[in-house]
């Protein structure tokens, strides 16, 4: 008898980037099949059911940065770990899927050689889905013009260094690197250290017989990373390109970051392991026991450092979590750590110890016992945004029915294994040691699995997977959309659009007067129209009043028939009207492929609170508060304790009317005394008539409870003219300054163009501009 599916997990908490639902997944072959409530499958023929007994259930981790087989490039030490046994590490620590290098000599001019050999070294051996980054130490003219190729081949990043002799590009070089990139979709990694600075610091301690492993941090200090990494996004900004800045580990490095992305600069970083759980204190161990964690940059100087880098990874600077995996043997006198020993140097040379860290192993199970990444963060930084970054969303990083190929990680129940010590007779690498070695760990992935193939089982025998059932990937351009600047339509130009391939423009009403102006606006800067290969056009629709006359015109527009459009009908049903909206709506008929997304919906479950002819409803799922008048309200069951559990709420206050959100507080007195750790408020104008006495009593409640608090400002400017917006944000700045926070502002919206809206914040009416503040209150 055929099975319906082949593989059906119960019991579990599914999470993705988006949400934490409580349902069962079924496999079919290779991808997820279905996600339905618990017992949804229970009647179905199914060939293995898996109990995941209430643990958490997560994409399977993509790690972009690992090393493995690489020719020997700094001195005289190679990489201990080769495809298979790297994979295999990977695998049993709950990567499914990992990007490794394709490093071209300095003497080649070719970057299709480079990568046809190391094609040939992983190909039928790997245990997780594979695929490369082209590492460019050449930028010859013909390295360069094989770009269009290795699109074709499925390469859709590259790598460049900013030190190290065998590979440091000089700037001309990266702006011609960067140029090129920009032309044909490609990802540029930025490994940004001074190499004069090193160069510098390394004769400066040599002078002084100062040899020891421990000196390595001293050599390779954070200005030199800082330093670079400004650099590196001045010149990404002048080229007008997106760049991903790689294991960052310094706090002043991240601030920079941070900066860039607030001037809404596609400006995406990653940090590593070794930056949160290490420390300059971990090069200084007796003997040479140092040298075990000697790589580039070095771990800094303290805990406040790894602070520093823990809350980049939680506000969202570091777009990435990787484990820059670059293992050697320590106890190798011929490719390992102790190639720097000789007779002259008995304790070793620091400037000759080999640079690199094992970690592809143990990059998750330490995040998740850390238990500082709310759980959809954790997906965020381990899979999605790699996924997204490198071209391989939706079908990896996600768990989306039809899509996503079935690479999943369950996870033991919480508690259920204690704290137990990491340990490196615990890994399955080809290296003698683990950097964090007695480091306590309360998580380990149960199960792997590998586009619906259990490859890593901890209960049972464990590695059940085989070499060579891991497939290389033909990856396409990235999908992770950057900020776009608000000034961009008048001073930019289409370049960065360009870049991110992918135009989104939302039409309030099915007014597309803007949306022609913008398209006009664009192909008018290049004969030929600008290079756009897709479009969303997200309709807005909150009543029957539709601009049928721009509407006709836009049907008749060139980009109507020439771009591949998506349409995204978002429809708010609390509106009265949003049922008319069949009969009034001619592009229903034109467009048969629309999709429809309803924004505002109340959920199953609700938490109603009265208060004075409008009802405050709370999600249970995400914990979102929203006001809405009480006659739109259908289908509710209360749920008294919903939001004193939740860790996060969203509340829209319009015109900075705060007084339902403290009404909220009021009427349940658990809140007020122990808050969420978290409260997203979106600021909703479509006015400069403020509720100023609202503010101070939010400001006053504010005081005395530590939170953590975000703020989204989303003018209306279908209802504001320029002169209110700018009274506006004169008031705003006012209130700003009432408030302690940090000086970051980070914009969102730029225009009529934009990027994805963050999760949050995506089911809010059309505004054009944004920008987030986030704030520590204490």
């Amino acid at each position: 008898m055929a099975l319906d599916y082949d593989l059906v997990i119960i019991n579990g908490i599914v999470v993705t980037d988006e949400a934490i639902s409580e349902v069962d997944i079924a496999i079919k072959g290779e991808q997820i099949a279905s996600l339905g409530p618990r017992g949804s499958f229970s009647n179905n023929t199914i060939g293995r059911t898996i109990d995941a007994e209430g643990g958490y259930i997560t994409p399977g981790g993509i790690d972009a940065h690992v090393h493995l087989e690489e020719p020997q490039l700094f001195g005289k030490g190679s990489s201990a770990d080769t495809f298979e046994t790297g994979t295999r590490s990977a695998i049993c620590g709950g990567t499914t899927t990992i990007i490794a290098f394709a490093p071209q000599q300095r003497t080649e001019d070719s970057l299709l050689s480079t990568l046809e050999v190391t094609h040939k070294k992983a190909k039928n051996r790997c245990y997780t889905d594979y695929s490369f980054h082209l590492l460019v130490s050449n930028p010859s003219d013909k390295a360069l013009a094989e770009f269009p190729t290795l699109r074709e081949k499925g390469i859709s990043s590259l790598k460049i260094y900013m030190t190290y002799a065998a590979l440091q590009l000089n700037d001309g070089q990266i702006l011609d690197t960067l140029l090129a990139a920009r032309e044909h979709g490609i990802t540029t990694l930025i490994h940004a250290e001074n190499n004069d600075l090193i160069i510098w610091m390394t004769a400066q301690l040599e002078k002084r017989k100062m040899y020891a492993p421990r000196y390595h941090a001293t050599s390779h200090p954070a200005m030199a990373e800082i330093e670079a990494t400004y650099r590196a996004i001045c010149l990404s900004e002048f080229i007008d390109v997106p760049i991903l800045l790689v294991h960052i580990s310094s706090p002043a490095s991240a601030s920079h970051i941070r900066s860039a992305q607030s001037r809404g600069l596609p400006v995406y970083a990653e940090t590593c392991p070794q930056y949160l759980f290490l420390t300059k204190a971990d090069l200084d161990k007796p003997g040479f026991e140092g040298a075990k964690c000697v790589c580039s940059p070095p771990p800094r100087e303290n805990e406040q450092d790894q602070e520093g880098i823990w809350q980049g990874l939680e506000d969202g600077t570091f777009t990435v979590l990787s484990s820059d995996h670059c293992p050697f043997i320590y106890d190798d006198s011929e490719t390992g750590k102790k190639t720097c020993i000789t007779a002259e140097f008995p304790e070793g040379q620091f400037k000759y110890i080999p640079n690199g860290c094992p970690g592809v192993e143990t990059r998750l199970p330490l995040a998740m016992s850390a238990e500082r990444l709310e759980m959809k963060r954790f997906v965020e930084v381990t899979a999605t945004n790699a996924a997204k970054l490198y071209g391989l969303y939706p079908r990896k990083g996600t768990i989306s029915p039809g899509q996503s190929d079935a690479d999943l990680v369950i996870w033991y129940p919480s508690g259920k294994l204690g704290t137990f010590a990491l340990t490196n007779e615990m890994l399955h690498h080809n290296v003698d040691y683990t950097p964090y070695e007695g480091k306590p760990l309360t998580q380990w992935p149960r199960y792997t699995i590998l586009r619906g193939n259990v490859m890593w089982d901890r209960n049972g025998e464990r590695l059940v997977g085989k070499a060579g059932q891991g497939s290389v990937l033909h990856r396409g351009m990235s999908s992770l959309k950057g900020p776009l600047r608000t000034e961009f339509l008048q001073h930019k130009r289409h370049s960065l659009l360009s870049t991110s391939r992918t135009l989104r423009i939302y039409v309030p009403r099915f007014d597309f007067s803007q949306a022609i102006k913008a398209i006009n606006y664009l192909w008018a800067r290049e004969p030929g129209g600008a290079p756009i290969y897709g479009m969303t056009v997200v309709l807005i629709v909150d009543g029957p009043d539709l601009d049928t006359r721009s509407l006709g015109r836009w049907i008749q527009h060139p980009a109507a028939s020439s771009l591949n459009i998506q349409y995204l009908l978002r429809l708010n049903v609390m509106s009265k009207e949003h049922h008319k909206l069949t009969h009034t709506c001619p592009l229903l008929d034109l467009r048969p492929e629309i999709r429809c997304q309803i924004y505002d919906r109340v959920p199953l479950r609700t938490l109603i609170v009265p208060s004075e002819g409008h009802h405050i409803i709370v999600s249970p799922l995400t914990a979102v508060c929203t006001v809405v008048r009480a006659e739109y309200l259908h289908h509710v069951d209360k749920c008294a304790d919903l939001l004193h559990k939740s860790q996060r709420m969203l509340c829209r206050v319009q015109n900075l009317d705060f007084a339902l959100v403290l009404a909220l507080f009021t009427h349940f007195p658990q809140l007020a005394s122990s808050p969420p750790s978290e409260i997203h408020i979106a600021l909703i104008f479509n006015t400069t008539q403020l509720d100023g006495d609202s503010v101070g009593q939010w400001l006053e409640f504010l005081a005395a409870r530590p939170m953590q608090l975000r703020i989204d400002y989303h003018p209306d400017w279908s209802a504001l003219d320029p002169e209110e917006h700018i009274a506006l944000h004169s008031i705003l700045r006012v209130v700003y300054k009432m408030v302690p926070r940090g000086d970051e502002y980070q914009w969102l919206k730029g225009a009529i163009m934009g990027c994805d809206w963050p999760a949050a914040a995506r089911d809010e009416d059309f505004c054009t501009m944004a920008f987030r503040s986030e704030k520590r209150i204490s």
